[in-house]
């Protein structure tokens, strides 16, 4: 079972996102879902009335999806992962930005196909030290990247915060397999609230 006063580490952008949905919630969608059962109920006979229902589990849905977000705002953490590690810049090998399903993909582009992705390979520091993900993660492939150990390297736990921070639904690392050896993989979903890290 979840405990309700865990905290939530959330970016500052992040907060103020899930800030505007809770906003947009309590506003229009209630007002919204009001309207529909008060339409629903005009039709009388309520035990065969299939708007209705619809509406008062719309309604319970969105009532639930508020209670998440104003807990989740209450417990929220506010990080920001590249200052606490003196981190200025992340250099990356690639992005993939789904394009639109009206145009064939073609290639290696697939593989991403709902997701946004990057694949960072090495991050530096304030004070100009390089911190490449293929010299400095020290990963075995098959173990598990998180949680680091206090001795874990540096990369290693920027990793793993970022994970506990579910700022990532997919974080691939050196662990993961070969193709990974030099680079962190990470996707951003929309619409769902698993994450794998590997």
């Amino acid at each position: 079972m979840n405990n309700p006063d865990k905290p939530q580490y959330v970016s500052a952008e992040g907060l103020k996102r899930l800030q505007a949905e809770l906003e947009e919630l309590r506003t229009a969608k209630r007002a919204e879902v009001a309207q529909r059962i008060h339409a629903a109920m005009e039709f009388g006979d309520y035990s065969e009335n299939s708007e209705l229902e619809q509406a008062k589990n719309d309604q319970a849905f969105l009532e639930g999806r508020i209670m998440t977000l104003e807990q989740t705002i209450k417990n929220a953490r506010l990080i920001d992962e590249k200052s606490k590690h003196d981190i200025v810049e992340v250099i990356h090998l690639s992005v993939y930005r789904p394009v639109s399903s009206k145009v064939a993909l073609k290639g290696a582009g697939r593989r991403h196909g709902g997701a946004l992705a990057i694949d960072a390979a090495i991050f530096k520091t304030k004070g100009g030290r390089t911190l490449s993900v293929e010299k400095d993660f020290h990963g075995r492939i098959g173990t598990k990247p998180c949680p680091a150990p206090d001795s874990a390297s540096e990369l290693r736990k920027i990793a793993c915060e970022a994970n506990d921070a579910r700022l990532f639904n997919v974080l691939l690392t050196p662990d993961y397999n070969w193709a990974h050896r030099n680079h962190f993989h990470m996707e951003v979903t929309a619409g769902v609230r698993w994450t794998l890290v590997r």
